[in-house]
């Protein structure tokens, strides 16, 4: 599960960044590559759990918008490698501190208003009712 959607990518940079980004080499038709981005989205999302999984429960669900734009952040800078694609220093500059949140998080230096690993829901208080009848033993001295 992506955390972020090709849509969520495209509103937050623009459809002509992500178009320029998702093109093959030489091939701007207009079109965003859907199968590109989608595969920088799942990346990027991975890399996000392979933080979080320590503190929390992962996939976040619901996903927080702090972890949607850091799904977005990453997998733009994903899109701008390779292919004689390069990264913009402005690009490095926000991969760079997206890495040191999620570092802060998986340290819990920094927390997320999401599931906790391992936490269990908690115990409901109250009474205790069965539908079914108990068979008791007279005991000695009980008729």
């Amino acid at each position: 599960m992506a955390y972020a959607i090709v849509e969520d990518l495209i509103a937050r940079f623009g459809e002509v960044d992500v178009i320029r980004l998702s093109a093959p080499e030489g091939q701007l038709d207009g079109m965003v590559d859907q199968a590109r981005v989608i595969l920088a989205l799942d990346s990027a999302s991975a890399l996000i759990d392979s933080y979080l999984r320590r503190r929390y429960a992962t996939p976040l669900s619901p996903v927080p918008p702090e972890i949607k734009d850091t799904c977005c952040t990453l997998a733009r800078y994903e899109l701008a490698r390779g292919e004689q694609k390069t990264p913009s220093e402005q690009m490095r500059e926000e991969h760079k501190a997206t890495l040191t949140w999620l570092r802060m998080i998986a340290d819990g230096t920094v927390f997320l208003d999401a599931a906790l690993a391992g936490a269990t829901a908690p115990a409901v208080a109250g009474a205790r009712v069965s539908d079914r009848a108990r068979d008791f033993a007279a005991g000695p001295g009980l008729p």
